[in-house]
């Protein structure tokens, strides 16, 4: 038996493991409150981006989405497999890609070797410091979906106009609702973008940029213009 705690975010109880149970509740509340606005209204398929230790992705499953779940940290799938399980979250699982997304494919040789152990060290993975990582990009991944994604959430430090690059295609096709959260510093440091670069694509692709919250870092909401919403 696992040592989960029962924690409530966003109005939504889960079962998570001890040191993510600890976090401040202020923690990506208003992010947070504002995506499940959005799934458990309408509830569709995310890709899930960053996905880390995948708990925000079970709340997006107990709003009543599917979810594909994409994390290039071998360290942190183990807590993926962990969480979903503990949650009884298995059926809500429409896949789960475990590698980097970028602007392009690359077939890289560097394959991250699968690990079993619960690590609560686990840190992160960047595609700038990896050599040779294999890559692909959202547009590749849809192209296995049976629906088109209806959401969007990108949590990649600082790697986030690479990954919406790749989305290029599934940006103007499905028009799925985008929540992104934005590392300016780590942007333009490791990969030479600018969050002004982001909105500008964005916009570009016909979405509408709507600022959620600053925390540690700033969250932001991209939604197609067409679509009539007024923030609450």
């Amino acid at each position: 038996m696992r040592d989960f705690e029962e924690v409530e975010w966003a109005g939504t109880t889960l079962w998570v493991p001890p040191h993510r149970a600890r976090r401040e509740p202020w923690h990506e509340a208003q992010r947070l409150t504002c995506m499940k606005t959005f799934m458990a209204k309408d509830p569709g398929l995310v890709i899930d981006v960053g996905a880390e230790e995948g708990d925000f992705a079970v709340l997006y499953m107990r709003w009543g989405c599917e979810v594909f779940l994409v994390e290039a940290n071998p360290k942190a799938w183990p807590w993926i497999d962990a969480l979903i399980e503990e949650n009884r979250m298995e059926s809500k699982v429409e896949g789960f890609y475990r590698g980097f997304v970028g602007s392009h494919p690359s077939g890289g040789s560097n394959y991250p070797e699968d690990l079993d152990l619960l690590d609560v060290a686990h840190g992160q993975a960047h595609l700038w410091e990896e050599k040779d990582p294999p890559v692909t990009t959202i547009d590749n991944l849809a192209q296995s979906f049976s629906v088109p994604p209806k959401y969007i959430t990108v949590d990649v430090e600082g790697a986030e106009m690479l990954v919406l690059r790749g989305a290029e295609i599934t940006l103007i096709e499905g028009r799925p609702i985008v929540f992104c959260s934005i590392h300016a510093e780590f942007s333009r440091q490791l990969y030479g973008t600018t969050d002004g670069d982001l909105f500008l694509f964005m916009g570009a692709m016909g979405y509408r940029a709507t600022h959620i919250c600053t925390d540690h870092e700033a969250h932001w909401l991209f939604t197609p213009k067409e679509l009539m919403w007024e923030r609450g």
